[in-house]
């Protein structure tokens, strides 16, 4: 009786959006994968973890070095936290040869293209991905936690990856064009700063409600730990 209720609990989802990485401070990067935290985002990944009030019950990053290393900063406080890898990456939609050693002023343009396109299913090239396959990324990791048993999980992931998690508990339908620039919108007017925290509720059955809490607000582009949204949480 007991396991059936704690498997009928919602699971407790913080988000951690990496620390600033030299591809956010504008230097030039090889590629999107192997872009390091710079000195300010290893501070930014230490306030993160130092908001934390206990051991995760499971602590996921994606496969990216950024959020790894975020993540490295929450082990180094909780080693015996069990950890995976997930497919929760940036929204990669540019190809990677185009972007080879440039800079975040040189991909803009690419960018504005790729957007101004607005073709659900167009793939840039190599290593790039559609929004049709990105929505379906992000619908894939919002069911595999809705199923997962632990009470409360902590992810390291990137900005656009939260934001389609934000986007996908409000919006639901199929990922054509009035979509896609519906989520253009929201990137655009939703930011997540870098070490940002977002907390979702999400129902263990697959249609029904889910709360999606604010963003956590940050003080000299440091997260701070005084919010109630964290104190709130059923650590027990």
């Amino acid at each position: 009786m007991l396991k059936r209720e704690m498997t009928a609990r919602p699971v407790d989802v913080w988000w951690i959006r990496h620390g600033e990485s030299v591809r956010n401070a504008g230097l030039p990067t090889v590629d999107t994968y192997t872009a390091p935290l710079t000195e300010l985002g290893h501070r930014q990944a230490l306030r993160a973890a130092s908001g934390l009030p206990r051991q995760p019950d499971l602590l996921i990053h994606s496969s990216f070095l950024r959020t790894q290393q975020t993540a490295r900063a929450i082990l180094d406080r909780f080693p015996e936290s069990p950890v995976e890898t997930w497919p929760v990456h940036e929204y990669h939609y540019l190809c990677d040869e185009r972007t080879r050693n440039t800079t975040r002023m040189d991909r803009e343009p690419m960018v504005r293209e790729y957007w101004e396109r607005c073709e659900p299913g167009y793939v840039n090239g190599v290593g790039a991905e559609s929004f049709a396959g990105f929505i379906d990324r992000v619908d894939a990791a919002i069911t595999r936690l809705r199923m997962r048993a632990e009470g409360w999980i902590v992810i390291c992931s990137h900005q656009q990856f939260m934001q389609g998690v934000q986007f996908r508990l409000a919006n639901g339908g199929e990922p054509g064009i009035g979509l896609m620039r519906r989520f253009c919108e929201h990137v655009h007017t939703q930011e997540l700063p870098n070490a940002a925290m977002m907390r979702t509720r999400l129902s263990r059955a697959g249609s029904s409600a889910e709360v999606l809490a604010g963003i956590a607000d940050r003080a000299e582009e440091i997260l701070p730990v005084g919010s109630e949204w964290i104190r709130s949480l059923p650590i027990a």
